[in-house]
């Protein structure tokens, strides 16, 4: 299948990925210490998650090949099927989507 071109995407960069693996790990922490007796907020931030991958997923049909798609699931990048690019364009950005949820959680 031929890879989509998205001319606005930024070339893959491992720092800045990680960095935002630190931010979805924080957002995770700060989930959990809310959450003493119940697991609303868990759940909750679980839901938003697995939306924001589904639409990815649906949307892009090299979402694997974008570092960013992996801190959302919580995978590595795959050594035979390297990251091209950071985050996705525009209104897809995970780099956003944490940022808004860091706000929130």
């Amino acid at each position: 299948m031929e890879q989509e071109k998205f001319p606005n995407a930024p070339v893959y960069n491992h720092e800045k990925v990680e960095k935002f693996r630190t931010v979805f790990e924080k957002i995770v922490k700060n989930v959990m210490a809310l959450d003493d007796q119940d697991l609303t907020k868990t759940i909750e931030l679980q839901k938003e998650l697995v939306k924001k991958v589904t639409d990815l997923e649906n949307k892009y049909s090299n979402a694997v090949r974008y570092g960013m798609f992996h801190i959302l699931g919580g995978s590595t990048i795959p050594s035979d099927l390297p990251a091209l690019y950071d985050d996705f364009p525009n209104g897809d950005s995970v780099e956003k989507f944490l940022e808004d949820l860091l706000k929130r959680y």
